[in-house]
């Protein structure tokens, strides 16, 4: 009765310890996001009310909102990701969206300044339409008074090109991303998943105004529109993962230099 009494008083500070350690690494962690994430909200990429080209409306915020629902109703950041938030089992939908629009801008291009397909044109005349696609993925022509975004024919173009090809994927399936026919099963929703990826690839490749930043991180970086990664991004990275190791390396450290949930058996010895 002694032994075990003794083993009762000695586990009573540990439960306390494990209970307020749990409170602490849920709390703490939450306080600090939650505070980090506050200033964020004022610099989050704007919804443009309406995105025209040539007086024409293309798509609008209601429908670009109803393209997110979609993308999270079908569970989407299961099977890929966006800005390379999801799962790691599948594409980057704003990934593969920027990749489409830059190969269509400079299709676009190569026909209207060059009369001939971009693979047709030779290096000066590539160096040139290279350079015009990356200024016109990255020139910002969002006006924040009226909510506006103006689309060049070029990226008109590209928009057209962004929607149908995740219209005709989700309707025909793709075995190669694991998604069925029909996987999004109206063609409305189709095509309201298509203008919420053509805006994640804007945000992605459109310069913040007065900065040289977009307005959120492209993963893996598309250098054919411009993008690379700064090298802020990379040392915070490596910064990231080497404080989980020293973190974790304390931890247990102070566990076992300190004896933490330790036991005496009766013999005297002390156990875990």
């Amino acid at each position: 009765m002694a032994y075990e009494q003794e083993q009762q008083d000695l586990g009573r500070p540990i439960s306390r310890i494990l209970k307020w350690g749990f409170v602490a690494a849920f709390v703490i962690p939450m306080l600090v996001m939650l505070i980090a994430a506050a200033p964020n909200s004022r610099v989050v990429p704007p919804y443009p009310k309406r995105v025209v080209s040539a007086g024409t409306t293309l798509t609008d915020k209601a429908t670009i909102m109803r393209g997110q629902h979609v993308y999270q109703r079908f569970g989407l950041m299961d099977q890929g990701s966006v800005w390379g938030h999801g799962s790691l089992r599948g594409m980057d939908f704003s990934a593969q969206s920027l990749l489409l629009l830059g190969q269509a801008v400079r299709s676009y291009l190569s026909q209207d300044r060059f009369g001939k397909p971009y693979k047709n044109l030779n290096i000066e005349e590539k160096a040139v339409i290279d350079a015009l696609t990356t200024l016109q993925i990255k020139t910002n022509t969002y006006n924040p008074k009226t909510g506006t975004l103006t689309l060049s024919p070029a990226m008109a173009a590209g928009f057209r090109r962004v929607r149908d090809y995740w219209e005709q994927l989700f309707a025909r399936g793709d075995v190669l991303h694991g998604f069925r026919p029909n996987a999004i099963p109206r063609a409305k929703q189709r095509s309201d998943l298509a203008s919420f990826f053509f805006w994640t690839a804007w945000a992605a490749g459109t310069r913040r105004p007065g900065s040289t930043m977009t307005y959120t991180n492209n993963w893996p970086a598309d250098r054919t529109v411009g993008n690379t990664a700064p090298d802020e991004a990379i040392v915070w990275s490596f910064g990231g993962i080497l404080a989980l190791f020293v973190v974790l390396g304390l931890v247990v450290y102070i566990i076992h230099r300190y004896r933490f949930f330790y036991y005496r058996t009766k013999f005297g010895q002390t156990i875990r």
